[in-house]
């Protein structure tokens, strides 16, 4: 019997000439069959002094109908916001071992209200 794996990345602590920082790491598939390392900063360790508070700057969240929405948090918010995003849209999808998201932002142009 096979067990499922349902690898999601790591939050570790990583030190900068700026100071410490949470870095999100991952394995993304490339279109050969490969997988590459990939690092995001989440933000810093003076900001987000705890794992938990680093984790939840972007989370899926479920409605009461089970609908998933994208709440953004410190610095994904102050990035979304600089962007003038209007509407985020999630799409998940998994299948065994798979797992996919594809998130679509909508953003505002020109001197549009938001």
């Amino acid at each position: 019997m096979r067990r499922a794996r349902y690898q999601e990345g790591c939050l570790t602590r990583s030190k900068r000439k700026t100071g410490d920082v949470w870095e999100f790491r991952f394995r993304e598939c490339q279109p050969d069959g490969t997988r590459k390392m990939r690092c995001v900063v989440v933000g810093p360790v003076a900001r987000y002094r705890t794992r938990t508070a680093a984790l939840h700057q972007i989370e899926v969240l479920r409605d009461a109908t089970g609908h998933c929405t994208l709440g953004l948090h410190g610095v994904a918010r102050e990035a979304a916001e600089k962007a003038r995003v209007s509407e985020l849209s999630l799409s998940l999808s998994r299948d065994g071992d798979y797992a996919t998201a594809l998130v679509v932002a909508l953003c505002m142009r020109g001197n549009e209200p938001n």
